[in-house]
């Protein structure tokens, strides 16, 4: 959603002699309503504000019968929760428990970390440990939603956001993964867990297995998103010559080192890789074979072989098949 402003507070701005040049999207853009009425915005100016002590020039929409003078829309939002994020003073704040502010300021900060915040004296490090009530099957190579239940004497605080993270006992059960999952916190103590078993036979998990470890989550913030922006990629030709000469000059570094037999062409990765590679061979060139008969040599280690006493003995002839003696033979 797009900031926007009311004509009122374009008058204003007018007024103070800080209003800048008016400009008009070439699209066509239309605004929708919660109750489905629609509107089409008159213009836009790019105003310089500063919010929170971050300032930012935003793209504001002039919109015809707007009661509030400015309307903040998520792209500004999300910029000045990604900024704010960067000051401690934001998460002391944040780590604070609801009950220490009014319910304005609470709903305000509830908007800005993302999360329904911690409600009770004061915020748990953590929660507790969310064991499993029942034995539970894991079919091989799935993604399964498991769910856990914690302990009676837990805080609890019933709707607000957790995290959900694997557990660091030695008695969770192995061969299988659990994955970090954002969820509200149950009444009930319910916790659901995203568990994947990777391997390619069944696993099954004992009741009263200890899972996960629970965490209140004291702000949360989406992936960034670049919306409208589209770069669309220029792609360049290749120059065959001087790929050709890099090629060359691969083929030949690794003939010299013995290693000619190893072929990395095959692989879609650029030259500048390749020469890496390449280099890397060379530093550990002494691990490499190279030709059949090349089976290193062990140097400063003697081997030996013990016997329990002197007596010479003997092995008897190898079986061959009839269809080896001619070959056999022969050498």
């Amino acid at each position: 959603m797009a900031c926007t402003i009311s004509k009122n507070a374009v008058e204003k701005i007018g007024s103070a002699g800080v209003l800048p040049v008016k400009k008009r999207s070439e699209e066509n853009i239309v605004l929708v309503g919660c109750g489905g009425q629609q509107t089409q915005p008159e213009g836009f100016y790019d105003l310089e504000i500063q919010f929170f002590g971050i300032q930012c020039v935003v793209p504001c929409l002039v919109v015809p019968g707007q009661r509030d003078d400015l309307i903040l829309g998520s792209n500004i939002i999300k910029h000045l929760i990604h900024e704010l994020k960067k000051n401690s003073d934001y998460w002391d704040i944040a780590s604070r428990p609801d009950n220490k502010f009014d319910g304005d300021i609470q709903r305000f900060l509830s908007m800005f970390t993302g999360v329904e915040r911690w409600k009770g004296e004061t915020v748990p490090d953590k929660i507790g440990t969310v064991k499993l009530t029942q034995a539970v099957v894991l079919l091989p190579e799935h993604e399964h939603l498991v769910w856990g239940r914690l302990p009676p004497n837990v805080p609890m605080s019933p709707g607000s956001t957790v995290i959900v993270e694997p557990t660091n006992s030695k008695a969770m059960p192995r061969d299988i993964l659990v994955g970090r999952l954002v969820t509200p916190l149950w009444g009930d103590r319910w916790v659901p867990m995203t568990v994947v078993n990777p391997t390619n036979k069944v696993v099954t998990l004992k009741r009263n297995s200890k899972m996960a470890d629970v965490f209140p989550c004291i702000a949360s913030e989406d992936f960034e998103i670049f919306q409208g922006l589209h770069v669309t990629p220029v792609e360049s030709k290749p120059d065959d010559s001087r790929n050709s000469s890099a090629v060359t000059h691969i083929d030949k570094n690794l003939f010299n080192l013995g290693l000619g037999d190893i072929d990395i062409n095959w692989s879609q990765i650029s030259d500048d890789c390749k020469s890496k590679l390449t280099q890397l061979l060379a530093d550990y060139q002494d691990i490499f074979s190279k030709h059949p008969l090349d089976c290193g040599e062990a140097i400063g280690y003697v081997h030996r072989i013990r016997l329990t006493d002197d007596r010479p003995f003997r092995l008897p002839y190898r079986r061959v098949p009839p269809a080896h003696y001619e070959k056999l033979s022969s050498h």
